[in-house]
């Protein structure tokens, strides 16, 4: 069977002024190297790596059985050129090999995914600097599920002057003993 062609995904630009990548490839040979390989996908998942996306073969599959059915109902939000998900799932159901083009064009896409992603969060990052306070303008309340105003969150510990501690502060004065 002779993969889709997705119009406009090998045209793609991965790259682009604003916004560049590393890609690295890890292949372990031996049952350490696997070992190793496990603890660095441990580490690239970890919330504070947000810069940092795996992607295994298991995810691509995942990732082909998730968009590649096209009978059934498509969000709003798919990614562009999902459509090069479709014969490759066709080919998994049938239990043949994805050939490698196809498979490039798939991951080209989770490539291309991955970007958008990112300049989204980018985007949500800036607009969070910009209006610190959210989007709620002065006279809107939050309300939980039931309409009550829901409570406001406590201040921050740090914001406290009464905090006690035996710490002196920088403005505090300080006898030295010598």
């Amino acid at each position: 069977m002779a993969p889709k062609r997705v119009p406009g995904l090998i045209a793609a630009p991965f790259e682009q002024d604003s916004w560049s990548a590393c890609v690295s490839v890890v292949v372990g040979r031996s049952p350490e190297d696997e070992e190793l390989i496990r603890a660095l996908e441990l580490a690239v998942q970890q919330p504070l790596r947000k810069l940092f996306t795996l992607l295994t073969w298991d995810s691509t599959l995942a990732k082909i059985r998730e968009l590649g059915n096209p009978k059934t109902k498509k969000h709003k939000d798919v990614p562009m050129f999902y459509e090069v998900t479709e014969p490759a799932k066709v080919l998994l159901d049938a239990g043949e090999e994805i050939p490698c083009d196809l498979m490039a064009q798939s991951l080209k896409f989770q490539l291309l995914d991955i970007r958008s992603n990112d300049q989204h969060r980018r985007a949500a990052e800036q607009a969070g600097e910009e209006n610190p306070k959210g989007k709620a303008g002065p006279g809107s309340a939050t309300k939980d599920k039931r309409g009550a105003k829901a409570k406001k969150p406590p201040p921050p510990i740090g914001s406290s002057k009464e905090r006690e501690t035996k710490l002196k502060r920088r403005a505090e004065n300080v006898e030295f003993i010598g």
